[in-house]
């Protein structure tokens, strides 16, 4: 009889190595499917550049600026409480749904009653029917917002990042001929559209689960509690991304917004949104060790570590090639976004680093923390941009940038305090990837100056820079941020014995 009984630690064993490898698939389908998404949303970004105006990218941009509240308000929160409880309920998922539904509909209604008001607001008409049409993509997502939830809480990664890649290509191929064919900036709404319609049927598809028609004020209460936070915190999120250009659409017009916009289009926002495929990954595998902070701890170490060696010297060198990256890229009428790009990076680098403390406080239940800190950013953010204005899109770039270096430099103290390690020892974590970024960062600009003094065109600059940073980081990064070697033959390994543990079926049947 005992021998039919599995050992206490064999058993913790084999759940942990499950674990493992269910958080190593989740997060290589995340990164495989980030790294396509981000080329896709690249080349369609510089696709509709290229056929547009400044003002035609500007007036998609006042429309847009809103859309973004679809994330913040589609289920008030309530799907990441629906990742984060161990535990759920049929009246949990149907409750959540409807709820978004509800919220879905409402928002569009709001969207269309208040184009006119918004229109006015940016002293632009054409605004109106551009975000009235845009509003349908509320209720659109709302229908498909429990579905992500409950793909993300199973981890099934894979499915999500085929239905992002997917909604992504038609509907940026979708918006790339409409503006090749003179829409103007109804290409943008186009593709806002078809990209919400695939990816919420994409998400049924997916995910079986089908709502009941059950409403419970009790599951309500109870992810409400948790989910009120981190709505908050989504909306001051929302200001925070798009704070500078709803100001900057109203004071400075309709062009400056459109080459603001092309600055994060290009270059920022890809970056930020493959920090978010990284946090999407995270977020339930570190709800389901909550627990155990010395293993949360440990994970977000070696993560932030891998994050930073990633970006960080690919935003550095960034710095340095921007005005060939944009003469190449976009041509001469866009020669305004290189220096808001080199002005930003840091900015950028220090947010994509440290955001992981927020998967980290959310799977910790501490959101009080986070909406504190939230409240202080925005506030921060949204005052040095008001005054950054008084000098043009130079002085919103420095603001943007000033203010994130210290507030996110907090964020990494309040989540190295919540994990109960030393902050210290957190930046000592990634010195080894500074170390390697500095000397790669001497090399670039010392190679693009002497291109530059021996008139070589823009495009060999661009080529042979990155070429000469690839070579210098690489070895350097290996030398100083051993860790980052372990980690690849770690991963090695495991790839190794998974393919071992898929081949042995096969062999046995034999």
């Amino acid at each position: 009889m005992t021998g039919s009984v599995t050992p206490p630690d064999e058993t913790r064993g084999e759940r942990e190595s499950s674990f493992r490898s269910l958080v190593i698939s989740g997060f290589a389908w995340s990164l495989g499917g980030s790294v396509l998404l981000q080329v896709l949303r690249i080349v369609f970004a510089v696709a509709m550049a290229r056929f547009l105006t400044p003002h035609e990218y500007g007036l998609a941009g006042m429309a847009l600026v809103f859309s973004a509240l679809v994330l913040a308000f589609s289920d008030l929160s309530l799907g990441i409480g629906l990742v984060q409880r161990r535990e759920i309920t049929e009246d949990d998922r149907s409750t959540v749904f409807w709820t978004s539904v509800v919220v879905g509909v409402a928002l569009t209604a709001g969207g269309v009653a208040l184009s006119g008001p918004l229109a006015s607001f940016y002293g632009e008409p054409d605004v109106q029917p551009l975000f009235a049409v845009l509003s349908l993509s509320f209720v659109i997502g709302s229908l498909g917002a429990t579905h992500a939830a409950l793909l993300q809480r199973e981890m099934n990664f894979k499915a999500t990042s085929i239905r992002l890649t997917a909604s992504t290509f038609l509907g940026g191929g979708t918006g790339v001929a409409l503006a090749a064919a003179g829409f103007g900036a109804w290409a943008f709404i186009a593709q806002a559209l078809v990209i919400a319609v695939v990816s919420t049927t994409l998400l049924w598809h997916a995910q079986p689960w089908r709502p009941r028609m059950v409403f419970s004020t009790g599951s309500l209460r109870d992810l409400g509690s948790f989910g009120i936070r981190v709505f908050g915190v989504r909306v001051l999120d929302y200001v925070r991304t798009n704070g500078d250009k709803l100001l900057v659409g109203r004071v400075l017009g309709t062009s400056p917004l459109g080459v603001y916009t092309v600055a994060f289009n290009i270059q920022l926002l890809p970056f930020t949104r493959f920090v978010v495929a990284v946090q999407n990954t995270l977020l339930p595998a570190l709800s389901r060790i909550q627990d155990e902070p010395a293993r949360l701890a440990a994970v977000f170490l070696r993560v932030s570590r891998v994050i930073a060696a990633l970006l960080l010297p690919t935003l550095a060198g960034v710095v340095v090639v921007a005005p060939d990256l944009v003469a190449v890229v976009l041509g001469s009428r866009w020669t305004e976004v290189a220096p808001l790009i080199q002005i930003m990076a840091a900015g950028v680098a220090v947010l994509s680093v440290t955001t992981l403390g927020f998967q980290v406080l959310t799977a910790l239940n501490r959101t009080s923390t986070m909406l504190r800190f939230s409240i202080t950013e925005v506030s921060l953010l949204v005052a040095a941009v008001a005054v950054g204005l008084e000098w043009g899109l130079t002085g919103v770039a420095v603001a943007y940038a000033v203010v994130h270096l210290p507030t996110r430099t907090w964020l990494a103290w309040l989540t190295t305090r919540a994990l109960g390690i030393s902050f210290v020892g957190y930046l000592r974590s990634l010195a080894g990837v500074a170390q390697a970024t500095l000397p790669m960062l001497a090399a670039v600009a010392g190679t693009r100056f002497v291109l530059v003094d021996a008139g070589t065109p823009a495009w060999v600059r661009l080529v042979v820079t990155v070429a000469v940073g690839i070579a210098v980081y690489a070895p350097l990064c290996l030398w100083r941020a051993p860790e980052l070697r372990h980690e690849l033959r770690r991963l090695q390994r495991r790839r190794s014995s998974a393919g071992e543990a898929r081949r042995r079926p096969a062999t046995a049947s034999a």
